[in-house]
């Protein structure tokens, strides 16, 4: 039987107003918390399975997911969503740090820290975060309703544009709240919908 998750995303219909103060619940970071997606692509599925970690050194503490497979946890940090690789929440948001790898994650700064979503959210809202010739801009489209294999959610939309110095990529994410992602669909066409998610004991 499929778990049954209530939550609310944020993502776009119409022009239907956010709920109050949507913020970090919309993108919880818990250490130990699991997710479970299935992945379609061209007629090809994939199971991927994400664990948030907790990490903190001496100047910033944040969170990253780490990708799990059947011979255990991975050492490429997993996009998740539409961050540079690992996050750090703040009183003005949501941040994020660009890391590909788990053993450059002690070498983070705060100073690396760039906004990505600003709280509370806001339809129309838009920041911009940069990692080498990677543009990443995020806008928040506004509320709209999924179903994916772990449910029904009313969610948050994001926009998630890719620009390089020649090419542009546009791809889309659905945040719910109290559980996060339950929805990506990338600039290829390849979507992933939440399957489970498992909050930390």
């Amino acid at each position: 039987m499929r778990p049954l998750l209530a939550a609310v995303c944020l993502a776009v219909a119409g022009s239907a107003p956010l709920p109050e103060n949507a913020g970090a619940d919309y993108f919880p970071l818990r250490d130990g918390a699991e997710y479970r997606y299935k992945g379609t692509f061209e007629g090809r599925h994939y199971d991927n399975r994400l664990v948030v970690k907790a990490f903190a050194n001496d100047d910033v503490k944040g969170f990253y997911f780490q990708q799990i497979d059947d011979k255990g946890p991975g050492s490429v940090l997993a996009g998740n969503s539409f961050g540079l690789g690992a996050f750090s929440v703040e009183e003005r948001g949501l941040s994020t740090l660009p890391a590909s790898f788990v053993d450059k994650i002690d070498g983070l700064k705060a100073a690396d820290r760039q906004l990505l979503l600003a709280y509370p959210l806001k339809t129309g809202a838009m920041t911009a975060v940069t990692s080498g010739k990677l543009n990443l801009q995020v806008t928040v489209v506004g509320p709209e309703a999924v179903e994916v294999p772990a449910g029904k959610f009313e969610c948050v939309k994001l926009s998630v544009e890719e620009v390089w110095p020649d090419k542009r990529y546009q791809g889309y994410v659905w945040l719910a709240r109290g559980v996060g992602v339950v929805k990506r669909q990338y600039a290829t066409g390849r979507i992933d919908e939440l399957v489970e998610h498992k909050a930390p004991k």
